[in-house]
């Protein structure tokens, strides 16, 4: 009897430790496993951090602040750093993300690297753009197209509104473009003896029979399509580096009402500009305008009062309010629109050209009206949220805007991603 209760005993222990044996084993497992799946998700998590850190680069570099560097800690989260190369036609961006491993030696550390390719949007490729608030051309308006490169519009122009052929060849079929980010795309408008040379597009889904409105004798020479694609268009970014700021100072408020020279070249930033009366600002000098304030801004051209650009000086400006350019308006001797520009940002709501002066130069601001008011020439293009031109007003798209990348400003050259990849 004692010998059986022995080997019960024995057995017993046998089990116990091949109990206690697996026991460990499955514990080990599950401190194993607990600390993969720890691993696994601080693994994630640098991995997420690494990639914050590849998207802070991405927004720098598609505003133009390239060559950087960054780091950031998130409490309870990790690190991220990065490095970005300068801006050109390629920029790589490098990052790494960092996340604390708990219970686990060191901390878990996965990398990134990108490669982003520059894609140059074409800002002017149309005489017209409108975003959402369509094209409306009264009365005599007529738009056509010739090619400074090829000498000025008027060696080139037959101011023949018949439908030759030899007009199409001339003027390659400008286009009127409206409409392209419109869920409900906007309309183009013809009335009286309204005419464009070219084509007239509206937006994606747009039935170019019901947008484009033409009556009485107004009249398009060339198709009547819907693009197919939609357009991002570029925020317009001011400059970043100010030369002469005067912004906040007595003289932040340039009223002129005699002459003003500007002699230097650089960037100038003021809360506004006013030229009147007999005023006259003279450009003698590559200048960048940045005209900015939390109030209304009024770029007030009026009465005898001009703004001339010496031949072989370029003008640029960048207005945050409304601009309006009467009087002898701006005066380009160069009579090349790519040497005058003015970009609205998304604040400025207005640009009106009211008179009868000839406008040679570009104008992009996707969230304002622009109005042609009068018989003044715009020779150039035109880009905004809506577009309203009257009275015997004409638009004389250059074509040389379609290929000189010297007429695109840095923020409209956007950065896509040709390789992204975990070193």
């Amino acid at each position: 009897m004692k010998k059986n209760e022995g080997s019960i005993v024995v057995v017993s222990l046998v089990i116990a430790t091949a109990a206690l044996l697996l026991l460990g084993v499955f514990l080990g497992s599950i401190v194993v496993e607990r600390k993969n799946n720890q691993r696994s998700y601080h693994a994630t998590q640098a991995l997420n951090l690494a990639e914050a850190g590849i998207e802070e680069a991405i927004w720098k570099l598609h505003h133009q602040i390239s060559g950087d560097s960054g780091k950031v800690n998130i409490p309870g989260v990790g690190d991220f750093e990065y490095t970005s190369t300068a801006l050109e036609d390629t920029v790589t961006i490098e990052a790494s993300g960092y996340a604390p491993g708990i219970n686990v030696a060191g901390r878990v550390v996965r990398r990134v690297e990108v490669t982003m390719e520059r894609d140059l949007y074409d800002v002017f490729d149309y005489a017209l753009f409108a975003d959402k608030g369509g094209i409306d051309l009264i009365e005599n308006v007529y738009v056509d197209s010739y090619d400074s490169r090829l000498g000025s519009y008027e060696d080139q122009a037959t101011h023949d509104v018949d439908e030759d052929e030899d007009l199409h060849i001339l003027y390659a079929l400008s286009s009127a473009t409206i409409g392209t980010n419109s869920i409900s795309p906007g309309t183009v408008s013809l009335t009286d003896n309204a005419h464009i040379f070219g084509d007239a597009m509206v937006g994606p889904g747009g039935d170019p029979s019901v947008a484009i409105s033409i009556t009485d004798n107004a009249k398009i020479t060339g198709s009547k399509e819907a693009i197919n694609s939609e357009v991002e268009l570029p925020e317009v970014i001011p400059p970043s580096h100010i030369d002469h700021d005067y912004s906040g100072t007595p003289e932040a408020h340039l009223k002129v009402h005699n002459v003003v020279e500007f002699n230097n070249p650089g960037v100038y930033k003021y809360d506004s500009i006013s030229v009147s009366g007999n005023g006259k600002i003279m450009i003698n000098a590559d200048v960048v305008f940045y005209v900015e304030s939390d109030v209304q801004i009024e770029v007030d051209v009026t009465g005898n009062g001009v703004i001339e650009i010496a031949t072989g000086c370029s003008a640029t400006f960048y207005v945050g309010g409304n601009m309006k350019v009467a009087g002898n308006g701006i005066l380009n001797n160069n009579k090349d629109p790519t040497t005058l520009a003015i970009y609205g940002t998304d604040q400025c709501e207005e640009i009106n050209f009211v008179g009868n002066a000839d406008f040679y130069g570009v104008v992009y601001a996707r969230r304002a009206e622009i109005d042609v008011v009068g018989n003044g020439r715009v020779y150039g293009a035109l880009l905004g949220n809506k577009i309203y031109i009257s009275g015997n007003g004409t638009v004389h798209y250059d074509e040389a805007l379609k290929d000189s990348d010297e007429s695109f400003p840095s923020w409209a050259r956007h950065y896509e991603v040709a390789l992204w990849q975990e070193k």
